[in-house]
């Protein structure tokens, strides 16, 4: 694998074939866009720099291939400054793309599922765990804009099991 930085405005890239089929019936939630004009430019790339954008080299066009969706790259690339960010891109060999789809595609979500599930109550004690810590910590309210849910869906939920 090769490790590259690349402006996101540089970046060229389609959904690789077996990708498009794999998530073909994925089912999401449309909702109204995020105003990305007002996210800062550190915060944006702190966000890149967390979603390192996994692709292979097409070898007949001048357009790579994406072998994971990358939610947050698609957003950023609307960020009013986004000539100034970078992202990293990752590139497999061929002979790796099967590996890459199963693990980005499939462990992956599996894995990430119960972080996922509890997303709103950790980031409820996260924000009370860095009030005292950190210099700028955002209020819940914005970080519910950002969310596109109501303030109340912040807030710490207590485990009936544990």
């Amino acid at each position: 694998m090769k490790i590259k930085s690349i402006a996101i405005s540089k970046l060229k890239l389609r959904y690789h074939p077996t990708l498009s089929q794999i998530i073909s019936d994925d089912h999401f939630e449309l909702a109204t866009p995020v105003n990305i004009q007002t996210l800062p430019l550190h915060i944006a790339q702190t966000l890149l720099d967390l979603s390192p954008v996994l692709a292979c080299k097409n070898q007949d066009e001048n357009i790579d291939w994406q072998l994971s969706p990358n939610p947050t790259f698609e957003l950023l690339k609307q960020h009013p400054e986004q000539h100034k960010l970078q992202v990293s891109v990752h590139y497999y060999p061929d002979e790796l793309i099967d590996e890459t789809l199963e693990g980005a595609l499939l462990f992956a979500s599996a894995l990430s599922y119960r972080e996922h599930s509890k997303l709103l109550s950790n980031l409820s004690y996260r924000v009370q765990q860095a009030k005292p810590l950190l210099k700028h910590t955002p209020l819940k309210t914005l970080l519910a804009q950002w969310a596109k849910v109501k303030p109340s869906a912040i807030r710490h939920i207590k485990e009936l099991n544990g």
